[in-house]
């Protein structure tokens, strides 16, 4: 019986395999990150070998969006349709009413919009001589002092005087802050413009108004200002701002694509459903399909990676997996400054000559480039 037993007795457990590969950890590090920032990624069919692994250790795991379960849709026959002459011309813009009632998390940041008229703008085409800086370099110093001294009004008096006599970049940014915190964001968003015409670079004036246009409700045009403010000058309260900016993108993108896949599966169940009739019905081609319900337009989108600095956009069958294979290129994506130029050329596909004489964007973009066409 001891015999038998020994002989019964399992293996002994073999020794831990030898630490993985460098880039292979890196890869595994980044998509980790990757899937932190939006959780919903761990849906996407090609991480489906992770969620499995996940679920062997028993940890928990988001559901899939309830919105894309279509088994659950009700059969066209069901449904009772309107007139043809009312249907959306476009089915991307349909929404139901769970989707209408969607809403994020208040953000207890928001303002209301101030609506008065614009303040003294002076002149920042002026040619300013040094004689002209020195006459107004006194109210300069006593508006720096009352803002010290939370005399926010006293100081806007003052700061409109320095820009209307020699007006500039810090005078206008000072201005702005000064705005801003007396919660009147389109003022200090005027500023900002007049300062970031003298000075496109202006990280004070980036940073104003991304958190301006964050007070109001802007949140792309806000991570696009922060994001480039930070590459110029970073500090840790923009940063703060920035993440949630981001996250707000994120969820507004996330709506769009929800409703966009959804309109696309709707399609396609009733483009299969008047197949399915057609071919009963010996009706030629039947079987084929609706031409085009393969893909609506815009579905691929750009390889944003959802969770990866709030960049818009699906991602391409594939893609992850490239970029999984290249953490260098996805730690790159991450840089603010990258995020910001990327976001410039998508709202003004004009400007990528302009940042394309940038080598490091070029070098980014380049290899961007190349994993498309790799496709």
């Amino acid at each position: 019986r001891n015999a038998e037993r020994t002989r019964n007795t399992p293996p002994p457990a073999s020794p831990p395999p030898v630490m993985a590969h460098a880039q292979h950890v890196g890869a595994a590090k980044a998509l980790v990150d990757m899937v932190k920032d939006n959780p919903q990624l761990i849906n996407e069919p090609e991480l489906s070998f992770l969620k499995d692994f996940l679920k062997t250790f028993k940890v928990p795991v988001p559901a899939e969006d309830e919105d894309s379960d279509l088994d659950d849709l009700p059969e066209l026959e069901d449904v009772n349709m309107p007139p043809p002459a009312s249907a959306p011309s476009n089915p991307f813009e349909e929404e139901s009413e769970e989707e209408q009632s969607e809403e994020d998390e208040p953000d207890e940041g928001l303002m209301e919009a101030d609506e008065d008229p614009s303040q003294e703008m002076g002149d920042p085409t002026m040619e300013v001589t040094d004689e002209m800086r020195e006459a107004a370099a006194p109210f300069k110093m006593e508006a720096a002092d009352l803002v010290a001294q939370g005399d926010l009004e006293a100081a806007i008096v003052k700061y409109t005087k320095v820009v209307t006599m020699a007006p500039s970049a810090l005078a206008y940014a000072g201005r702005a802050s000064a705005f801003l915190k007396l919660e009147k964001p389109n003022a200090a968003i005027r500023d900002c413009n007049a300062a970031l015409s003298l000075n496109q670079d202006s990280a004070k004036a980036l940073k104003c108004r991304g958190a301006a246009y964050r007070a109001i409700g802007e949140y792309e045009l806000a991570l696009k200002d922060l994001a480039q403010g930070q590459a110029v000058d970073f500090d840790e309260a923009t940063e703060e701002v920035r993440r949630f900016v981001t996250v707000k993108v994120q969820e507004a993108n996330e709506r769009k694509l929800r409703r966009r896949a959804k309109a696309e599966a709707r399609a396609k169940k009733a483009a299969a459903k008047k197949a399915s009739q057609g071919s009963s019905s010996g009706f030629p081609g039947g079987m084929g399909g609706m031409p085009g319900m393969g893909g609506m337009p815009g579905m691929g989108g750009m390889p944003g990676m959802g969770g990866m600095g709030g960049m818009p956009g699906g991602m391409p069958p594939g893609m992850m997996e490239k970029l999984l294979q290249n953490p260098e290129l996805m730690q790159a994506m991450q840089n603010p400054k990258f995020m910001a130029a990327m976001m410039d050329c998508q709202s003004n596909p004009a400007n990528m000559a302009k940042y394309m004489a940038d080598p490091e964007f070029a070098e980014v973009a380049n290899k961007l480039q190349g994993l498309f066409g790799a496709g």
